[in-house]
């Protein structure tokens, strides 16, 4: 389900000002250096997802209360899982048992 959009006329009146003025206070508060502008874009792009997603911690609290509910079962097979595939992400899991495995994602390699 989609979430809501802002319409053109709130995106030019609304959101262009707003991010004309983050960019500019970025680049003001890193002062030239682009390893703390780097990490000042970062920071803050964790922080709005926080806002957006919430913290780790809540979102485990969450998964948590939501395998409680559920008799520690899969929600979409209805089946028991095992102790070691309770540690697993239960969407993962479904999609082995299910065939539909998705890629794996490709190595992160330290900079």
């Amino acid at each position: 389900m989609a979430g809501p959009r802002l319409t053109d006329k709130q995106r030019e009146e609304l959101f262009a000002p707003l991010f004309k003025r983050v960019v500019a206070d970025l680049a003001q508060l890193a002062n030239g250096d682009s390893d703390v502008l780097w990490a000042l874009r970062r920071k803050l792009a964790k922080e709005l997802m926080y806002l957006e997603r919430g913290t780790p911690m809540q979102r485990k609290l969450l998964k948590t209360m939501m395998w409680a509910r559920q008799n520690r079962m899969c929600a979409i097979l209805q089946q028991g899982l095992a102790a070691e595939e309770l540690r697993a992400r239960p969407n993962r899991h479904c999609a082995r048992v299910r065939g539909k495995q998705r890629p794996a994602r490709p190595s992160r390699v330290p900079h």
